[in-house]
């Protein structure tokens, strides 16, 4: 596989997008428009990755701002789409259009659903969903693309130049709010790969905190004895809640609070 910096998503700023109603998941049928691309990445797959028999398909995903029709409020939409195999996306539609995949699901896909099915509070609401097929003048004609939509949590980004420019009083406050938000997602059954402070995001004005970014998701076990399935406080440190010194960090007594 290519982590490729080949870009795909281009010239959506305008275009609209319907994404129908589903009772399971409880989302209303509603059309989006794409304000602002706001990144993509692109992970092409080579036709010796098919040889080792690798299954996840070429496919770009990008995020970009959006809004619903009628209504100004800021949305977030991702876009999944099957590209073509490396070395293959020039060639004619008819030869794209044979690797043509169903729709991948992508582990971001399956963890915003099953926090929408689990009214998951600590994470952005799933506004809508869709997996479709790419028209004749698609990347790979006949080949998937799934749409996600989730709201804008108000707040911001918890850098940690701005956690550490609290006062202990609300740092405490806040470090109570992640913990019981990443408790809960562990009994959802699922984590961010990555760890980033940015994904903390923390409204100053109602005190609530989400926990937002799960591109990189992966399935852990409530009920496992693994270390990786239960909270410890070295998380807090992970996501530069906590400082801790290079040497001898082991020694929670020389941690900052």
């Amino acid at each position: 596989m290519i982590g490729n910096s080949q870009l795909f998503l281009l010239g959506l700023e305008g275009t609209e997008v319907t994404l129908p109603s589903s009772d399971s998941l409880k989302i209303r049928g509603d059309t989006w428009v794409i304000d602002k691309k706001l990144n993509e990445v692109s992970c092409m797959i080579t036709r010796e990755d098919i040889n080792r028999g690798r299954s996840v398909p070429s496919y770009t995903m990008g995020k970009f701002l959006c809004h619903k029709v009628g209504a100004p409020q800021s949305a977030f939409i991702r876009i999944y789409s099957q590209v073509p195999i490396e070395g293959t996306q020039f060639l004619s539609p008819e030869v794209r259009a044979q690797q043509a995949v169903p729709p991948y699901q992508h582990g971001e896909v399956m963890v915003l659903k099953k926090f929408k099915k689990g009214n998951c509070i600590v994470v952005p609401n799933l506004l809508g969903y869709s997996e479709t097929i790419q028209g004749q003048d698609g990347l790979v004609p006949g080949g998937y693309i799934t749409y996600l939509v989730w709201n804008k949590v108000p707040g911001e980004s918890l850098s940690g130049e701005l956690f550490w420019s609290f006062d202990k009083p609300k740092r405490d406050l806040i470090r109570r709010k992640f913990r019981a938000a990443y408790e809960a997602l562990i009994s959802f059954g699922y984590l961010s790969i990555a760890k980033d402070p940015a994904q903390i995001i923390w409204d100053e004005n109602s005190a609530q905190l989400h926990i937002s970014g799960f591109s990189m998701a992966v399935a852990v076990d409530p009920t496992s004895v693994d270390p990786t399935s239960k909270w410890n406080d070295d998380i807090y440190a992970v996501y530069e809640l906590i400082k801790r010194p290079n040497i001898g960090w082991e020694d929670t007594t020389r941690w900052e609070w």
